[in-house]
């Protein structure tokens, strides 16, 4: 048996996670992600299998059945796309996805179900606030807008989502503006998908 723990990518979306990363934080026992800096790309796993693994692991990471091949620098996708997250701590997983999964494994899988009848859905999402820091003089002004689109039956489907985000000086000469964009699209026939 193999200790599997599942996410529910509404009830993710649902507690306003705006990356990937805050949306594995806190929400599966044991494991936790660094919010990466805004000037890099990578993030850090803060912990796949316990306080050993500071900085020395990752997970190996699956997108819908294909491996990432960099798992660090896959942390920022939309959860607004995601169906759930599958996630298998220690070393479960390499029993089942070979020995370099010996960190555990994080399996996403998006979402393309389509929708009732065809029909499209659009989501937007938006919020601001302000964030404080020892090294600006004052709060400074934070926002996150998201616009998501699915559309699509349970054979021809498509997403996209598009999220940007702003967060002022935090420390001085020092900002931060993203743009983020995922899509994806999915075509099954009678002799594959």
């Amino acid at each position: 048996s193999v200790g599997l723990d599942v996410l529910d990518g509404v009830k993710v979306a649902d507690r306003s996670s705006s990356t990937f990363a805050s949306s594995l934080d806190g929400n599966v026992a044991g494991v936790w992600i660094w919010e990466q800096s805004p000037s890099s790309l990578l993030s850090r796993y803060g912990s796949i299998r316990g306080a050993s693994s500071f900085g020395l692991s990752y997970p190996k990471v699956y997108i819908d059945g294909i491996e990432v091949a960099n798992p660090l620098l896959m942390t920022d996708i939309n959860p607004a796309v995601l169906d759930h997250i599958e996630v298998i701590r220690g070393p479960q997983g390499a029993a089942l996805y070979g020995a370099d999964a010996i960190s555990g494994v994080i399996n996403i899988v998006t979402r393309h179900e389509g929708t009732q009848a065809g029909a499209d859905r659009t989501e937007i999402t938006s919020g601001a606030g302000f964030s404080q820091t020892s090294y600006a003089t004052s709060s400074v002004f934070t926002q996150n807008h998201g616009l998501t689109w699915r559309g699509g039956s349970s054979t021809e489907s498509g997403s996209l989502a598009i999220n940007g985000t702003t967060l002022g000086g935090y420390v001085p000469e020092a900002y931060s503006r993203d743009l983020k964009v995922n899509g994806a699209f999915r075509l099954v026939t009678s002799m594959a998908s």
